[in-house]
């Protein structure tokens, strides 16, 4: 890995601290309860822009990793098209439940389908080393957006959910429409213009066990915003919001780390490898207890005084750092070796156990301390398979 590759998750993790800042910038133009409701509205499109991707992500991966760079422009437009399927459909239900959100809806959900394209293109920058492809889909669109939201504090008044979608859906093309000039010019791209019913069945054919198993993982930690806003009052769930975009920012540093390194590992010998892992544990460990020594210090700089409570939360939360990273790896690691069934397998179990344990937790810390026990239980669950099946190859 080249000494500029390996700044990658660091610049991930810029990324992610100006999204921090966006949103910490949402919860001061926003009450506590509309920005509760804008955290579930983005939590819903994103579980469901699952079917958006139509697996695609997980399966470009793999197939980056292993330079089968074979029709990226047809798998793009299929997720163009898949995308559009799901919005259709995702703002029929809403229109159905929740009328006054479809709006927002409609305007995030587009939004989320320029995400997935810019996406589509830091995947392939990413695995194959096009670092500086790859930084420009990192930090344009946060960039553009924190400076939009930064206009708005300071000069507008009375910004409601609309405006912040509408801003979302602005920076969200942009970044994707620049992303997209720049990509071609780094990797050839043969954009297919239309697609046919009997084509898109055929990519699902390809890419179902990595939808599948996409719909779970990604369901794993969207139910848990769904539940806190079913569960607990909107005060609540605007207290959990907050805390989770902590979580997550630390969280997406762990993934880019392990992804940017993922081809180089399955290339190294066993003492690089031990060594790296060793890396990510004591990282791993030096995060859990920063954010939990330091989580009050961390409300009183950037949240209103009103999110305070929220801080015990994250200390909670913030436990789950010591599991997920390394439940990410698994995860790439079953791919790699084509048992995408096992992820759906394990991922769909605990999904269905999260859920049961979360909907009995009687308050909000309760339910904080069970979405870190499920982490656990998958990290253990993939560790045991993992002993077992090396020692089934060992065997034979």
């Amino acid at each position: 890995m080249s000494n500029l590759n390996k700044l990658i998750p660091f610049i991930e993790l810029l990324s992610k601290g100006l999204s921090f800042i966006s949103v910490i910038i949402i919860t001061r133009l926003l009450s506590v309860e509309d920005f509760g409701s804008y955290y579930f509205i983005t939590s819903f499109v994103a579980w469901a822009s699952v079917f958006m991707d139509g697996g695609i992500s997980y399966f470009i991966i793999n197939k980056s990793v292993k330079n089968e760079l074979n029709n990226l422009g047809f798998y793009l437009t299929s997720r163009v098209a898949f995308s559009i399927t799901t919005i259709l459909v995702l703002c029929s239900i809403i229109g159905v439940f929740k009328q006054g959100n479809i709006i927002y809806v409609l305007l995030y959900s587009f939004s989320f389908l320029f995400i997935l394209l810019t996406a589509f293109f830091k995947i392939v920058a990413r695995t194959q080393g096009r670092i500086k492809l790859d930084i420009v889909t990192i930090i344009l669109e946060p960039s553009i957006r924190v400076l939009i939201l930064l206009v708005l504090f300071f000069f507008i008044s009375n910004v409601d959910l609309i405006n912040i979608f509408i801003v979302l859906l602005i920076t969200a093309f942009v970044a994707f429409f620049l992303s997209f000039i720049y990509f071609k010019k780094q990797i050839p791209l043969k954009i297919k213009s239309s697609i046919t019913f009997k084509e898109m069945f055929g990519t699902l054919k390809e890419t179902k066990n990595y939808l599948f198993m996409y719909l779970f993982l990604v369901g794993l930690k969207r139910v848990e915003i769904i539940i806190v806003d079913l569960r607990f009052s909107e005060f609540d769930s605007g207290l959990y919001s907050s805390a989770d975009n902590f979580y997550n920012s630390a969280y997406l540093f762990f993934t880019s780390l392990i992804l940017v390194g993922i081809k180089s590992y399955y290339a190294s010998d066993i003492k690089v490898k031990q060594k790296n892992v060793l890396i990510v544990v004591m990282l791993c460990l030096a995060s859990v207890v920063f954010l939990y020594l330091f989580s009050d210090f961390i409300y009183s700089i950037f949240y209103k005084d009103i999110y305070a409570n929220g801080s015990e939360i994250l200390s909670i939360i913030s436990m789950s750092l010591l599991f997920t990273p390394f439940i990410y790896f698994f995860i790439l690691n079953n791919n790699y070796h084509h048992r995408e069934k096992s992820n759906t397998i394990v991922l769909g179990s605990l999904f269905i156990l999260k859920v049961i344990l979360l909907m009995f937790s009687q308050d909000i810390y309760m339910f904080s301390y069970l979405v870190v026990l499920v982490d656990f239980i998958i990290l253990v669950v993939y560790a045991l398979l993992f002993n077992l099946k090396k020692e089934v190859k060992i065997t034979m």
